[in-house]
């Protein structure tokens, strides 16, 4: 996702978080109405950026709130609101694809399990980017195991029938089941000690909003996996 894209997100979705953050016992039209202004540039950049008349649908919304009392009844145009800022921050992460595993890679996969979580991997990628980051760090224990399997079918890599993502990857590159001069070798030794091995590993294992990734966050893995994957279908 270009920057701007991935900038105006982020805001979209501070803004919902704050907006949802007013207690109900301080929820009036009131506090709406103050928590509206401070937003209004990135409404208005993301309507330029995506499809939703963010800006336009907001104020439709609160028509006929002015003289609303009940916090009840503002909660629930909270949720309105707060509804429709999702769905435009959806529908600008959705502007931007992130590039599939290889098709021709997976139709010569031959360990099932492997070949439908590649498939599935390929189908969420773009809507339902964390579950598709958890997916491949057994995607890719997965195919370490079948290269094992070829370059060293007696290790206890290749024996093992327990995935561990961190232990695979290490392995891996401690047996050289990939030469040591090898782009596959060179690339996941990089992965190994990069930020986006951490980003995999903070969605599949913390808490909180930060462990989440964008779907942008997912093209170093896919890039990993379409260089890998020749070397356990030829």
């Amino acid at each position: 996702m270009e920057l701007i894209k991935k900038h105006t997100v982020s805001k979209l979705l501070t803004s919902r978080k704050e907006l949802l953050q007013i207690p109900i016992t301080d929820l009036t039209f009131s506090k709406i109405l103050e928590w509206h202004p401070r937003w209004l540039s990135t409404f208005r950049k993301a309507e330029a950026l995506g499809s939703q008349l963010i800006e336009a649908n907001l104020r439709l919304y609160c028509q006929g709130f002015d003289n609303t009392e009940s916090p009840e009844e503002v909660d629930e145009l909270r949720v309105r609101l707060a509804d429709l800022i999702s769905r435009a921050a959806n529908g600008i992460e959705n502007s931007v694809n992130v590039r599939p595993v290889l098709d021709e890679l997976i139709a010569k996969v031959s360990d099932i399990k492997l070949a439908k979580m590649l498939q599935e991997f390929n189908a969420i990628r773009n809507s339902q980017p964390n579950h598709a980051a958890i997916g491949f760090r057994t995607i890719l224990s997965l195919l370490i195991k079948e290269k094992a399997k070829r370059s060293d079918p007696d290790s206890t890599l290749a024996k093992d029938p327990d995935l561990n993502f961190d232990d695979d990857i290490s392995n891996a590159v401690r047996l050289n089941i990939w030469p040591e001069q090898s782009t596959e070798r060179r690339m996941l030794s990089r992965y190994f000690a990069s930020s986006w091995k951490t980003i995999n590993h903070v969605v599949a294992h913390k808490v909180g909003e930060v462990a989440l990734v964008d779907k942008e966050d997912l093209n170093e893995s896919v890039k990993l996996l379409n260089t890998l994957l020749p070397s356990i279908v030829s």
